[in-house]
């Protein structure tokens, strides 16, 4: 037994491919992540490659804003007000880029 995503909905899908499996099974990792209620940003050589939406939320930046610019401590919002956030960065290998990652949440 297999699970899909649809319109939002888990579904269980008998006899799907491996492929298939594998796809859905990345669709709902990517929406869980990006839902998340914790700041996630990916970092490349200290520019942000990936951030999830509460990231985009938290810093007051739309995500196309994001991608490319450069990550610094103490993280600040758009307006240059200091955030208030606990974090932590994980180095991880991502589609065969390593990356750091960044995980953070207001205190």
């Amino acid at each position: 037994m297999r699970t899909a995503v649809e319109d939002g909905l888990l579904l269980v899908v008998r006899g799907q491919s491996a492929a298939a499996s594998a796809l859905a099974q990345s669709t709902l990792l990517g929406e869980l992540v990006d839902g998340a209620q914790v700041g996630m940003l990916a970092i490349d050589a200290g520019r942000c490659v990936a951030a999830n939406a509460y990231a985009c939320e938290l810093l007051g930046y739309e995500r196309e804003e994001l991608i490319g610019n450069r990550v610094e401590e103490p993280l600040t919002h758009r307006d240059g007000s200091l955030l208030e956030v606990e974090y932590k960065v994980i180095p991880s290998e991502v589609a065969g880029m390593f990356v750091m990652v960044g995980l953070f949440w207001p205190v």
